[in-house]
């Protein structure tokens, strides 16, 4: 049972979620599959294409981290 679960990329987030929500929606209103911290972000091939999108990644992961460090 993980405590922690970072997800990168729609794809995996619709299928972790149970919905069609895309990363920067999800980022809203976050909520999935009852884990306590659950981050999404771009996947890596996103990140590498379009490097506009990592500025973003990481506000994700600074994010996630936030939301760790509050239920711990």
């Amino acid at each position: 049972n993980p405590t922690r679960v970072l997800v990168l990329g729609g794809a995996a987030l619709g299928t972790l979620a149970r919905n069609s929500v895309g990363v920067e929606s999800w980022q809203t209103a976050p909520s999935a599959a009852g884990l306590p911290a659950m981050g999404a972000t771009f996947p890596p091939a996103v990140l590498l294409a379009q490097p506009m999108f990592k500025r973003r990644a990481w506000e994700h992961l600074l994010l996630w981290q936030q939301r760790w460090e509050n239920i711990s």
